[in-house]
């Protein structure tokens, strides 16, 4: 499952980033968090860049994985963000309906308090 999550008021990466971590721990979580880069090439000196693309945060259990959180990009502001579950791959999480609900409540909680 794929979803879109609407904020309701635009958000700083780097504080939706913040929020969707500390909802994870509120509901006894465990979050990381991981940049995701691309590689580019630059002719001329031939040199290999690492481009920052999105963030992506990955939420578990304790043993499995849960919940992937995207398209967070940390120096945008943002009206949205998603949350994925299921054995696509990528993302890959088993969180039943009933735990995204308990997690997109936190979520909320701690929108409304920033």
């Amino acid at each position: 499952m794929y979803r879109q999550v609407e904020i309701g008021k635009r958000i700083s990466g780097e504080a939706l980033e913040r929020i969707l971590l500390d909802a994870a721990k509120d509901i006894g979580l465990n979050a990381s968090s991981e940049d995701v880069y691309d590689t580019q090439f630059v002719l001329g000196s031939v040199r290999e860049e690492k481009v920052y693309k999105r963030t992506k945060i990955q939420l578990r259990g304790r043993v499995l994985p849960l919940i992937e959180i995207s398209e967070i990009k940390k120096k945008d502001t943002r009206s949205w963000f998603a949350v994925s579950t299921g054995v696509e791959f990528p993302p890959f999480g088993f969180a039943s309906q009933r735990t995204v609900k308990k997690y997109l409540e936190a979520v909320s909680k701690r929108v409304e308090a920033a």
